[in-house]
């Protein structure tokens, strides 16, 4: 048993040493004063922001695409909706669930695409189209009176219009 404490007293002696030297190495200082190469800071600097702008048109493509898929199945089942109701059909309950369903999903599936690298002008006719979205499925879900409903639907188209405008250069 003697034989292991004196190894363990030898093992624990050289690990002490062999941090005190190493502490004492890590110690000193460099001396000079830091200094930026700018040539590799022009490179980063130029790659970052490439990289950035190439991010940022990823998001506005696949934001555009979801706006453009969500905008016209939503518009198609919207006008759907307001033929049945124009002619006084019998399925105008179901034309109105699927264009208030579609005006929410498409809304949903918008709203999923707004991220943080979203050039602001895409993002902010994007948010504005969602919110009117819902807003429109609400009025329909509500049966609002046809006056409140077109009212509305002029902001709708409005807002889809500066959509449309937005996304223009991402589709």
């Amino acid at each position: 048993m003697r034989r292991f404490e004196r190894t363990s007293l030898a093992a624990a002696s050289v690990a002490i040493t062999g941090g005190i030297v190493l502490v004492s190495a890590c110690s000193n200082s460099v001396s000079g004063t830091a200094q930026v190469n700018q040539s590799d800071l022009a490179t980063y600097t130029s790659m970052a922001a490439a990289s950035s702008s190439a991010a940022a048109e990823t998001a506005a493509t696949a934001a555009c695409d979801t706006f453009s898929t969500a905008n016209g199945d939503s518009v198609r089942k919207f006008n759907a909706y307001i033929d049945a109701s124009n002619d006084d059909a019998p399925d105008i309950a179901a034309k109105a669930s699927d264009a208030e369903t579609a005006l929410r999903d498409g809304a949903n599936d918008v709203d999923r695409k707004l991220v943080k690298n979203l050039p602001s002008g895409v993002a902010q006719a994007l948010r504005d189209y969602r919110d009117d979205s819902k807003k429109l499925a609400d009025l329909i879900q509500q049966d609002a009176p046809t006056e409140t409903m077109n009212d509305h639907i002029d902001v709708f188209n409005t807002t889809k219009d500066a959509a449309v405008d937005a996304c223009e250069d991402y589709e």
